[in-house]
């Protein structure tokens, strides 16, 4: 069964994204008042992260839940493109694999072709040859609706925006004076470890608690040292540490009380 016409919420779009005048400027309002499902294939929408390197999902995974207890889901993106190419927010697109977690967890944890129970080759195998086509011609065939599914759209549902307008993932244009104001503002100190970096102010950067660089609201960025800035979720492939940062930052926290082992 085919999702309805829904009305695009203005307000619901504005409230959960932030209204700025300089990032939005040029979206036509008119021109997404409305989002007709009709156009969709019925029921067939992917997750994903609109990064290189990441995975699509096909269910609501317990990476979805835990992205969705600490705010990262705010930075996923829906899609009814089913040809194996994901948009990415530099505007390239990119194949991505399906998520381990989903088809381990599909159909009530046997997964999908017996995923969970296979050996390392035979997953392996399985990854390698999910197709996306083949999996919603297995789903439609279900009466009803997969429970997997059914979560999945929830979500969407929840969270319509995500896939009612194309939002990049661009920083401000004056992303580098309000950096700049908001760790002057925080006194360069460490949001999390506590360290004082008021003399080594490139010690310290400015986190999206969510991974959504456009919005810089106040719940959503914080001052952290570039250590603690490195363990933040989805950092640890794309964040490093320089070579010469880290001996001084032990130092910094050895001076002002704050022990390795807190903050490591």
């Amino acid at each position: 069964m085919a999702l309805k016409k829904k009305r695009f919420n203005i307000d619901k779009f504005f409230g959960q994204c932030g209204y700025n005048p300089d990032i939005w400027d040029g979206i036509n309002i008119q021109d997404i008042q409305e989002i007709d499902y009709d156009t969709f294939r019925a029921d067939c929408f992917l997750l994903y992260r609109p990064v290189g390197g990441a995975v699509f999902h096909f269910m609501k995974c317990k990476e979805v839940r835990a992205d969705e207890k600490i705010g990262w889901i705010k930075s996923y993106r829906f899609t009814d493109d089913l040809s194996g190419g994901f948009k990415l927010f530099d505007g390239s697109k990119q194949k991505l694999p399906p998520c381990e977690c989903c088809l381990a967890e599909w159909d009530n944890g046997n997964g999908w072709e017996n995923y969970s129970s296979a050996d390392d080759s035979t997953k392996k195998t399985i990854k390698d040859n999910f197709n996306i086509e083949t999996f919603f011609d297995h789903c439609s065939e279900k009466e009803p609706r997969p429970a997997e599914l059914s979560e999945l759209y929830k979500l969407m549902d929840d969270n319509i925006v995500w896939l009612g307008a194309d939002i990049d993932n661009d920083y401000p244009r004056n992303w580098s004076d309000i950096s700049n104001m908001y760790r002057a503002a925080k006194r360069y100190r460490c949001g999390q470890c506590g360290v004082d970096l008021s003399e080594h102010k490139d010690l310290a950067v400015t986190h999206h608690v969510n991974g959504v660089h456009s919005d810089v609201s106040a719940e959503n960025i914080k001052v952290l040292c570039v250590w603690c800035h490195s363990k933040q979720p989805h950092h640890e492939k794309t964040v490093r540490i320089n070579r010469d940062q880290y001996p001084l930052l032990r130092r910094l926290w050895r001076e002002q009380g704050i022990r390795f082992e807190d903050v490591s």
